[in-house]
């Protein structure tokens, strides 16, 4: 069960939140860490407070990643440019399925990708 809140914690600012979710999306937790002169486990108290259960730059990563890639079709890079445009609240969580296509897609294009470096 999730504890009240405290009477000096008013939620968090909502432009605090925004401003960590689209750093989130450039760097890793670690830079934006030393960036803020703060250590990692405020700044994990932080994005939490906020609503960003995971750090999304992995994630992200891997998504600007496929689009770079010659290898995807035009139904999967519609798909990818979906989950971009559904990424610009303040979480980046997919539904599993979403989640197992991804994975599919990038794992085709890196078999592909290293496939290519061999022949």
């Amino acid at each position: 069960m999730k504890s009240p809140p405290r009477d000096d914690d008013d939620g968090g600012d909502d432009e605090e939140g925004l401003v960590l979710w689209r750093i989130a999306k450039l760097f890793t937790i670690p830079d934006v860490a030393e960036m803020l002169e703060m250590c990692p486990t405020l700044l994990k108290k932080k994005c939490r407070k906020h609503g960003i259960r995971r750090w999304p730059y992995r994630k992200f990563q891997q998504v600007f990643g496929l689009l770079r890639s010659p290898t995807l079709t035009g139904e999967d890079r519609r798909f990818v440019e979906r989950l971009l445009a559904t990424s610009e609240d303040h979480r980046f969580e997919l539904a599993d399925s979403d989640e197992r296509r991804l994975g599919r897609l990038s794992q085709t294009a890196y078999n592909r990708k290293n496939r290519d470096k061999n022949l």
